[in-house]
């Protein structure tokens, strides 16, 4: 916000006479402008600083400047969203949560369990056998053994540090929903962060005793070098970028088995690509982004598992659509009864471990075993009416099953490919 005021985007809300659009593009442009600034302008840290503050008491016009940016922002980010096939009840930011800020921190003064340090006042979160001091260096700075830095709640300008607008967040969370649970999704950078929240919200009461407050760290997506997955400038690549790239090598796949101009089943096959390429490693693990390996039709990938579903349903369309009760009578039948048994399974395990990686890898088998029975066995043209109705109705269990796990990975599931 301060680059944008400096460049002159923000002077129609301080009475000045530009009067310069902030789109998108604007703020891609500023914003690492200002973060490679501020490493070198004491100055303009200071500033962005104080900024901070205003923004937090919803100071004019800081504060109306602010929310028409958030605004650019969300709808840039629901665009895309929707592109994944996902979608939010609530919006809710740091910024909702401010109402609850001075009741949170009352929590901790109330109760005794915040002292001032240097000016900040913090809560002390460590734990036995954590942040023991080993050795003090020449600055006078400590080393210490299993670092546990307490928590901060405002800092010594009087700003309101991060964990306490995620402190805020849980006040106002169980003040609205009371849940059992509250889930929190980022990438593993911030475990001990959250691990120090979670520890001063049980220390103040803020989370009850019977609330799970639970951390989901994710892993990093890597290039194939093994390095965070960038741009050849070396910036980090924009979500939309990589949308782009997989969809237009779905269309370039699509076109080899001739189907063109068919945008729609592009983005689901990209996405299915993408989503599936994602969800298929543990969730705490890196992996890497091998574009062809993601996109191809063969092997444990989304389009993969699409083909089969797809394969399927022409089947069962040019069937007579007499199905009979199931009888297994081959190795290749048993396989898809015990792989469809193992699906229903994976659901649980998904739950337990919060990661979808099992289901993933559960609907590749199930797809990989019926498509050994596919191969070996002559469905449509069975003699014995009993035993093809009785392959078809297996036929359609496993696409209703994949059907279902594609609902629970918001996958589109395609009528050709």
């Amino acid at each position: 916000i301060c680059q944008l005021k400096d460049d002159g985007y923000l002077d129609e809300y301080f009475g000045g006479k530009n009067h310069m659009q902030i789109t998108l593009d604007t703020l891609n442009e500023e914003y690492p402008k200002a973060s490679k600034r501020k490493e070198v302008d004491p100055e303009f840290k200071k500033r962005a600083l104080e900024t901070t503050v205003l923004l937090q008491r919803k100071t004019e016009p800081w504060y109306t400047a602010y929310k028409y940016i958030k605004e650019i922002s969300i709808e840039k980010i629901k665009e895309n969203y929707a592109k994944l096939n996902c979608f939010f009840d609530l919006w809710y930011g740091e910024s909702d949560a401010e109402p609850y800020v001075k009741q949170t921190i009352d929590a901790f003064t109330n109760q005794n369990l915040a002292r001032v340090s240097d000016g900040a006042l913090v809560v002390d979160v460590a734990q036995e056998g954590e942040n023991i001091p080993t050795k003090q260096l020449e600055d006078g700075s400590w080393l210490y053994k299993n670092p546990m830095p307490p928590l901060m709640l405002k800092k010594s300008d009087d700003a309101d540090a991060y964990a306490t607008t995620d402190l805020a967040t849980i006040v106002q969370r169980n003040e609205m929903f009371n849940p059992d649970e509250i889930i929190y999704i980022t990438d593993h950078r911030q475990d001990q962060h959250f691990v120090q929240v979670f520890r001063a919200a049980k220390l103040a009461g803020i989370s009850p005793a019977h609330q799970e407050l639970v951390h989901i760290s994710f892993g990093t997506m890597n290039g194939k070098d093994g390095k965070a997955f960038k741009t050849r400038s070396g910036d980090t690549i924009k979500f939309e970028d990589i949308i782009n790239m997989i969809k237009k090598s779905a269309n370039d796949k699509l076109i080899e088995n001739g189907i063109e101009n068919n945008e729609k089943l592009a983005l689901d096959i990209g996405v299915a690509a993408l989503k599936f390429g994602d969800l298929s490693n543990v969730v705490s693990k890196d992996y890497i982004f091998d574009l062809d390996k993601f996109i191809s039709f063969e092997g444990k990938t989304g389009p993969y598992l699409q083909y089969t579903g797809a394969r399927i349903k022409s089947l069962l369309d040019k069937s007579d659509k007499k199905l009979k009760q199931i009888n297994i009578e081959t190795l290749d039948e048993r396989n898809i009864i015990i792989n469809l048994i193992k699906l229903l399974e994976s659901y649980g395990v998904c739950k337990q471990e919060n990661s979808f990686n099992s289901l993933c890898l559960a609907c590749y088998n199930l797809a990989s075993s019926y498509s050994s029975l596919y191969n070996n066995c002559k469905i449509l043209t069975c003699d014995d009416e009993n035993r093809r109705g009785s392959l078809l109705s297996l036929s359609k269990l496993v696409l209703n099953a994949l059907k279902q796990a594609f609902y629970v990975l918001a996958i589109e599931m395609p009528d050709r490919m």
